[in-house]
């Protein structure tokens, strides 16, 4: 299910993914340009295109290989998709342009230095002022930034953004409401833990 709307519901529409998914699993989205929805398949990887009305305009086959897509977000700068792919703990940034085709190699994100288990990333958003993506590590309960080449930028490598509720959890989510030279507004999805 996609849904649509700020503060209110806009507009709604069932995820069917590609014709033959058995059992879509809507999970990373991003808003191309002023007129596409892209939704990407967790499991596939492919995506399904929608108008702002949310009416159907087609699908585009993802990059990942064998491993989850957990991310994905339209970088306005250079007008290219990026996904991130979770291959059992190993996360890989691809790019295509809209219609899928991939542009050049996958890079293989990198971690901060100042995290030493590992990491589980979450969806994406591109931070125009900064030029890179913001992205929630659901592993760590941390959020941080990533440039275009899947490094960490050296201000977030050893000190990144905690959560920003006790106890609360990370759900994956992340949206770059606004940016700035020096400042950046994200719209996170959190929850709460179970007693």
């Amino acid at each position: 299910r996609v849904t649509l709307g700020v503060g209110s519901l806009v507009a709604f529409r069932r995820f069917k993914g590609r014709g033959d998914t058995v059992d879509p699993v809507p999970f990373a989205i991003a808003v191309a340009g002023t007129d596409s929805v892209i939704v990407a398949d967790l499991n596939t990887g492919d995506a399904e295109t929608f108008d702002l009305n949310l009416n159907p305009t087609g699908t585009i086959d993802g990059p990942a290989s064998s491993g989850l897509t957990v991310g994905l977000a339209w970088n306005s700068d250079s007008n290219q998709l990026y996904w991130v792919e979770n291959d059992d703990g190993h996360h890989l940034l691809h790019v295509t342009d809209l219609t899928g085709q991939r542009v050049g190699t996958a890079a293989t994100v990198s971690s901060p230095r100042s995290i030493t288990k590992g990491i589980q990333l979450g969806d994406i958003s591109y931070d125009t002022a900064a030029n890179y993506f913001w992205t929630v590590d659901i592993l760590n309960g941390v959020i941080y930034g990533m440039t275009p080449l899947g490094a960490i930028p050296a201000e977030l490598d050893t000190k990144q953004i905690p959560n920003p509720e006790t106890n609360g959890l990370l759900s994956g989510g992340i949206a770059v409401t606004a940016a700035a030279d020096q400042s950046v507004t994200l719209d996170i999805a959190m929850g709460k833990q179970a007693a």
